[in-house]
């Protein structure tokens, strides 16, 4: 299967405690996994998604963000060459996002994921890289075919083969906010 054809799904608590507790226990949360995973093409979450990380996270959005329709996302991933690379990717992200979302007008919303580095609570199973981050950007028209990382001169140091190690993935899909 092909990573396009996975699934990609972003929700936010502002707790571990909430997550488990709250949001575990909620009626429409069961409801909700098994409609989902009826969409999914094998119905088993650890094959259909892209990814499972539970943990801190850092989310900008823009007002116009809360829009309903189509959007264009790029999904990236950096495979670092150690912890410490890592970390120092993730502060040079938490500057450079911001400054985007200032400058790119059709950047809507960015994650950015840390993954293990800030205690990632990662499902049994799933592997456990302190060398990942991941980001995902959500645009609101298709500028996706000719953006590119203009901070890239900044972070290819930190990795062993830039051109193995980090990975964009663009897909189209339908936002609906909550």
């Amino acid at each position: 299967e092909a990573e396009k054809d996975k699934l990609f799904w972003v929700a936010a608590f502002h707790s571990k405690e909430v997550y488990h507790t709250e949001h575990t226990s909620r009626p429409s949360n069961k409801t909700f996994v098994s409609e989902l995973m009826a969409t999914c093409a094998t119905g088993n979450p650890m094959v259909d998604m892209n990814g499972t990380y539970r943990g801190a996270m850092y989310y900008i959005e823009k007002p116009e963000a809360k829009t309903t329709g189509t959007v264009y996302v790029a999904l990236s991933t950096w495979n670092t060459k150690d912890a410490e690379s890592a970390q120092k990717l993730l502060n040079m992200l938490k500057i450079d996002i911001p400054k985007s979302m200032e400058t790119e007008a059709e950047l809507l919303q960015c994650v950015l994921f840390p993954t293990v580095l800030l205690g990632g609570d990662l499902p049994d199973g799933v592997p456990r890289d302190d060398r990942a981050v991941q980001m995902v950007q959500v645009f609101k028209s298709d500028v996706l075919k000719t953006q590119s990382m203009t901070s890239a001169d900044k972070w290819k140091d930190l990795m062993e083969d830039p051109g193995k190690d980090y990975m964009v993935l663009h897909f189209e899909a339908q936002h609906s906010p909550s």
